[in-house]
């Protein structure tokens, strides 16, 4: 399993606005990631599990998704050694 983290800061500006749920530039994260992944043969069928913080600030830790990845990864096993680019 991989777990794909987006983040973005209220400063993005666009998070709520016509009735958005999720800011641009996390749409542009995960395309990112989802990008990474199809590029590496090793990845390209491992199922990706997405974890979000949307307009929360990076400057700390006390995040939903922040936490939720590091139990999954941490603690419940579905994770191998993580890549981190």
């Amino acid at each position: 399993m991989i777990a794909a983290y987006q983040r973005i800061s209220r400063a993005d500006g666009d998070l709520g606005k016509d009735g958005k749920d999720k800011s641009n530039s996390i749409e542009n994260q995960k395309e990112l990631i989802l990008r990474y992944i199809s590029c590496k043969e090793s990845l390209q069928n491992v199922p990706v599990m997405d974890f979000v913080d949307d307009g929360y600030t990076g400057s700390n830790f006390d995040r939903p998704g922040s936490k939720a990845t590091e139990r999954r990864v941490c603690y419940d096993g579905d994770f191998k050694q993580p890549e981190i680019q």
